[in-house]
């Protein structure tokens, strides 16, 4: 099973900045079909792609890791 990670605190700053997937997509700019697929673990960001985001948003540099590389670890009942 491949690896994957928790999207979380991305998506909480994506909100404080008011920044829904498309439109960050737009500004980066790929696809938002291909933001969608790499949001929800269907495929990896590049580091071209999270360098990207992290100006964007305004993500330091020694917060990249929580926003990108947190793994997802699943519950099982």
């Amino acid at each position: 099973m491949a690896e994957t990670f928790n999207y979380e605190m991305l998506l909480k700053r994506m909100e404080e900045y008011r920044y829904s997937q498309s439109k960050l997509a737009k500004d980066m700019p790929i696809s938002r079909t291909s933001m969608n697929t790499k949001i929800n673990n269907h495929g990896a960001f590049t580091q071209w792609e999270i360098r990207r985001i992290c100006n964007l948003l305004e993500i330091p540099d020694e917060e990249v890791g929580k926003y990108f590389f947190t793994k997802d670890v699943r519950k099982t009942v």
